[in-house]
């Protein structure tokens, strides 16, 4: 359970269930090279929180994130359609359903080749799937 094949800093979600009726501030207008929301993630209902900076990847028309790109300090092992669920201290923001991993600890180590190859997809999935805007995606993977 510890390869590195297996664990990875990067997801992308579905359109999230925000507590309040809509993302914070700082989730929406982000832009691949900066900004964003840092916040406490949490995956797996058992493991601890990570720090990490969660951004829109695309906008949907009511100008809300469509879904969500997040990056995590600690790497954790990741699979689709798993929840990941975000906090501001202990205030529970809202969720969202992991659609895609990113680049894994080894792809990484290999080099940017492979992790385009994975967010290439994961936007191909996106824009398949009916959401236009998803060319908002960064298809190099980075933040």
């Amino acid at each position: 359970g510890d390869h590195p094949a297996l664990r990875t800093h990067e997801l992308l979600t579905e359109p999230a269930d925000w507590v309040s009726g809509s993302a914070p501030a700082g989730v929406v207008g982000a832009s691949e090279t900066g900004g964003g929301l840092p916040c406490d993630v949490r995956v797996k209902y058992r493991e601890p929180r990570s720090r990490g900076l969660v951004r829109a990847s695309w906008a949907a028309a009511d100008g809300q994130p469509g879904g969500l790109h997040v990056r995590t300090e600690v790497p954790s092992l990741i699979a689709t359609m798993q929840s990941v669920v975000l906090y501001e201290g202990e205030v529970c923001l809202g969720g969202a359903k992991i659609v895609s991993r990113g680049p894994s600890l080894l792809e990484e180590a290999q080099g940017a080749g492979r992790r385009a190859l994975v967010w290439e997809r994961s936007a191909s999935k996106l824009t398949e799937a009916g959401h236009d805007s998803a060319t908002s995606l960064d298809r190099r993977g980075v933040l």
